[in-house]
């Protein structure tokens, strides 16, 4: 099994204060037809698109979404990622720009991508059954892949990026992205199905962030709506 690529200790922080305290929402891509759990490989920067059940994943994330008014969506540039996004602009009640932010890709696998995660897990010494969560892996990519220690600086900067937008924002990306944000951020990385609609939250006295699934604010009727979230639905 190769050394383990050393993080950086400031990679691994309970909570990054460089981040600006704005909640944002995210959501991770559709279903490919790589990521399906029968036949799970590794897509990296490679442009695979959504199949029928993850078109049907962002629609029913558009109908959640709908009535928040997005001061702007960012995305991935892979398809699976722009195409998700789209689905989500059209299906809004209001005009919602989309950008296209290139520091929102997948991270880069090298000569893993395309290759089924349990060959390489079985070539690392990994039990199969231990690698469901393609993150077991995320220490051990070849050397011209992107390292973890790159792929945070990326997550890092593209999330001071991003949340220097007045907001609400939501951020449409990859598994890869939301794993490290999770950590940047000192949250747990509970949600890695495909589509599935988060909402950030800072917590400005204990300087920390919290993680929920989008939807639950606005259901919330006897409660004083999360980050103001009230404010951004549309009529």
């Amino acid at each position: 099994m190769p050394a383990e690529i050393e993080i950086d200790s400031y990679c691994l922080c309970l909570s990054d204060q460089s981040i600006p305290k704005k909640p944002f929402f995210f959501l991770r891509h559709g279903q490919t037809d790589w990521n399906r759990l029968d036949g799970l490989r590794l897509q990296g920067h490679q442009d695979t698109e959504l199949n029928d059940t993850g078109r049907l994943q962002a629609q029913k994330a558009a109908d959640l979404l709908r009535t928040v008014h997005f001061s702007a969506v960012y995305c991935s540039p892979l398809k699976r990622a722009r195409e998700t996004a789209q689905i989500v602009v059209d299906g809004g009640h209001v005009t919602m720009p989309l950008h296209v932010d290139d520091g929102l890709r997948e991270q880069y696998f090298g000569p893993w991508e395309g290759r089924y995660v349990h060959d390489i897990a079985r070539e690392l010494g990994f039990n199969r059954s231990a690698v469901s969560d393609i993150s077991v892996l995320a220490g051990y990519v070849p050397e011209s892949a992107e390292s973890e220690y790159a792929l945070t600086n990326r997550v890092r900067s593209t999330l001071q990026r991003i949340l220097a937008d007045p907001g609400p924002v939501l951020i449409v990306s990859h598994n890869g992205f939301l794993r490290v944000a999770c950590r940047i951020l000192g949250v747990e990385n509970r949600y890695r199905q495909n589509a599935t609609s988060l909402y950030f939250s800072p917590d400005s006295v204990a300087r920390s962030w919290t993680l929920e699934l989008a939807g639950k604010q606005y259901q919330k009727q006897s409660q004083p709506m999360i980050g103001e979230i009230g404010n951004w639905l549309t009529a």
